[in-house]
């Protein structure tokens, strides 16, 4: 575990993740034991570019924890000019580089996993943000573009160099996208090539994947992702070996989630289909939730919902 500007004793951080990191999910993590969270990551560009119409990109929102904004681009200078934005207008506690997305998109701009092909680039991109800010910077990796460019430890080492006050390391090519399983190998070998604390990613499904991370690679904090999606609870088993959830808490955290992203929004109607995907990944596994998610696309009532959430759980 290690300290992240004026938080101690971080040990778990929810990872950023496009369309999933909103306000409401960020809540439901903090209830759960996060002591900080990422935003979606934000386009550097988009951010400096803001019209009257997309200024929510750079807002704060009913989420007032400590927070983490990521950014991602591929031109120094507009990193360089929106980080003083963000901070004047979101007021995060730290900044973190994106250069592990795998998305196409993404990638095809030259931004996120892309920048692992170019150090040069990469470099005038930290040096753009520790420059702009007094506050943390850390850079997020993968292992490198693909299984024959496997440059993570130069990346590692430069952030270092450029002042970086932590490494976050997805150890999967951008090759492999999610796919396959991440080599925690890596992990380990970017702790014992720098001084600066590594928070270490990928593949945490359990308390007992966390503490294997912790004690195979010796890092100082470990990035859950994916494994939050439908149980943001895996923070509480984690940090309390005697939580237990059982299906009275799963309800009750099913209707919370709906309550922050829905009946607390200002469009409820909008906000009710994007709920939908959370419900699905909370309901895996019990039973009769298969019927129900036939019948969740044609649900946008939130009453009829969380009636139809109580009628599940007294099945």
């Amino acid at each position: 575990m290690f300290s992240l500007g004026k938080i101690d004793n971080v040990e778990i951080i929810p990872a950023p993740l496009a369309g999933i990191s909103d306000a409401a999910f960020r809540l439901i993590l903090r209830e759960c034991g996060a002591k900080v969270c990422f935003t979606e990551m934000m386009s550097a560009m988009g951010i400096v570019r803001a019209t009257k119409k997309n200024l929510s990109l750079i807002q704060r929102d009913t989420d007032k924890g400590p927070l983490i904004v990521q950014l991602f681009g591929k031109e120094p200078e507009m990193f360089e000019r929106a980080v003083p934005i963000v901070e004047e207008n979101i007021r995060p506690v730290a900044f973190d580089i994106n250069m592990g997305c795998p998305a196409r998109k993404v990638v095809g701009s030259g931004s996120g996993a892309a920048l692992m092909k170019d150090i040069r680039l990469a470099t005038l991109i930290v040096k753009a943000v520790r420059s702009s800010t007094k506050l943390p910077v850390s850079v997020k990796i993968r292992s490198g573009w693909d299984k024959d460019s496997l440059n993570f430890l130069d990346f590692a080492k430069m952030a270092e160099d450029e002042g970086a006050s932590y490494i976050i390391i997805h150890p999967r090519t951008r090759a492999m996208a999610f796919s396959g399983h991440s080599d925690w190998s890596h992990i380990k070998m970017v702790k014992e090539a720098v001084k600066i604390p590594v928070v270490g990613n990928g593949d945490i499904r359990s308390s007992e994947d966390y503490l294997r991370m912790k004690e195979e690679t010796g890092c100082d904090a470990v990035m859950i992702g994916r494994g939050l999606l439908g149980r943001p609870f895996l923070i509480k088993e984690i940090l309390d070996k005697d939580f237990v959830p059982d299906s009275k808490y799963l309800k009750n955290i099913i209707l919370r989630h709906i309550k922050l992203a829905v009946l607390d929004s200002k469009h409820p109607e909008r906000e009710i289909f994007k709920i939908r995907k959370h419900i699905i990944w909370y309901t895996k596994g019990l039973k009769n939730a298969s019927s129900f998610r036939s019948e969740l696309v044609s649900i946008t009532d939130p009453y009829l919902l969380i009636k139809r959430i109580e009628e599940i759980f007294s099945e």
